[in-house]
């Protein structure tokens, strides 16, 4: 019955993920809270399972021309760079720790999209984004 259950977390996680909203912010969640995986442990399944999602998505929004590498060079570079950083957190940080900075940065980017839904009617008029 797990599996069935891990199953399901992981296509909705995929689901998630390929509409480009953070699969993680939705299976790492559901592996700490209703599984009981500890929290470095959910966080290095949830990196080896966005991967291949990762990869999927990108291939279906590059044909459908929603990729901008110009933009995206800006910030691949630093996150590459700043990704060891993060890395290594996880081997200082507790999974305590780990688990309520994961909680506050879920409320502060739920608070930001709700503030950003709110104000309905209102888009980018930036010309070099993909408007909605």
């Amino acid at each position: 019955m797990k599996n069935i259950g891990l199953f399901i977390a992981g296509a909705a996680a995929g689901i998630v993920g390929g509409m480009g909203l953070g699969g993680g912010s939705l299976l790492i969640p559901i592996l700490t809270g209703i599984f009981g995986i500890g929290q470095k442990s959910a966080q290095w399944i949830n990196l080896i399972a966005f991967f291949p999602m990762s990869i999927f998505a990108l291939a279906v929004h590059f044909r459908k021309h929603r990729v901008r590498l110009s933009y995206t060079a800006y910030i691949m570079i630093p996150a590459c760079i700043f990704t060891a950083f993060g890395a290594l957190s996880v081997k200082i940080l507790s999974g305590k720790v780990l688990k309520r900075l994961f909680g506050l940065f879920l409320i502060a980017s739920s608070a930001y999209n709700l503030k950003g839904a709110l104000k309905s009617g209102k888009s980018v008029k930036d010309g070099n984004f993909i408007k909605d």
